[in-house]
């Protein structure tokens, strides 16, 4: 099975680090539908409202790039965006494998 890569990037867009996974395409879409079923509370708009600009650009940057992942990716080069640290302690049990 070909390896999955999990790419972390720090704030200005620079490559900090990447991880290789062994994971075929269904998985990672399943990965990818969890998340961003994990993340649809958020986006409600008075939920929304709660986070901070910077909070709330950086979560619509990162469902987008879910979204994404199937035009943009193979099972050989899925790269799984970046999850911000404060989305990362929301949820602490669920990012642990990707970032």
């Amino acid at each position: 099975m070909p390896k999955t890569k999990s790419q972390i990037f720090n704030a200005d867009g620079e490559l900090q680090s990447t991880t290789e996974i062994d994971m075929p395409m269904d998985e990672i879409k399943n990965e990818r539908g969890r998340y961003l079923s994990m993340t649809d509370e958020l986006v409600i708009l008075d939920r929304l409202e709660q986070l901070s600009s910077t909070q709330q650009s950086e979560l619509k940057t990162l469902r987008q790039a879910w979204r994404d992942m199937p035009q943009n990716f193979t099972e050989e080069n899925a790269v799984f965006p970046t999850v911000p640290e404060w989305l990362k302690n929301k949820f602490p049990d669920q990012f642990e494998d990707f970032n």
